[in-house]
């Protein structure tokens, strides 16, 4: 959870024009509204080493389909705190980059958490996770084409979590 004082200090900002997508005024606006999260969570290594590089690829990649608000730093974050930002800002999906708990092989591992509709009452299961994001894992453009797809789906089915892969196994063995 966020200290009340940071949660007050994110939604004076998020009421702020310029932190928002310029077309959320639209009536009619199908494009999901998205949120891109940067915390140093167990590991502030992984974040210097590659989230400046994964949000400029996620940048790109979901600017022409998704209406994106400005991305925010946690520090000291933890995954659900994408639940008690989701219940301030309000996003349509909220995609958390985190520095994970350093194993043997790396310090610099990131992994996003992705959740759709993200409030107070969101469950583990309802997260999808893409993991293993570093130089000897899963890299940066790898890992951004995968997120996207994620989000993606989860634009079109209104779900992460155990709910897209459900849907997602009715499709067949293409998933995504």
């Amino acid at each position: 959870m966020l200290s009340d004082a940071d949660a007050e200090r994110l939604a004076q900002r998020f009421a702020r024009a310029e932190f928002r997508p310029a077309e959320k005024s639209r009536p009619g606006s199908s494009r999901p509204l998205v949120l891109i999260c940067v915390g140093d969570g167990l590991s502030s290594s992984a974040v210097l080493a590659g989230a400046a590089p994964l949000v400029r690829a996620l940048t790109r990649k979901l600017r022409r389909e998704f209406r994106l608000m400005a991305p925010i730093f946690i520090r000291n974050a933890r995954v659900r705190v994408e639940d008690h930002i989701g219940e301030i800002v309000k996003p349509d999906l909220i995609c958390l980059i985190i520095g994970e708990r350093p194993g043997l092989a790396t310090a610099e591992s990131l992994s996003a958490y992705i959740l759709w509709q993200p409030r107070l009452g969101s469950r583990e299961p309802d997260r999808t996770v893409v993991s293993n994001i570093h130089r000897g894992g899963l890299r940066t453009n790898q890992a951004a084409k995968r997120i996207v797809e994620v989000i993606r789906a989860a634009a079109k089915f209104r779900a992460t979590g155990t709910g897209l892969a459900a849907r997602l196994a009715r499709r067949g063995p293409a998933g995504l």
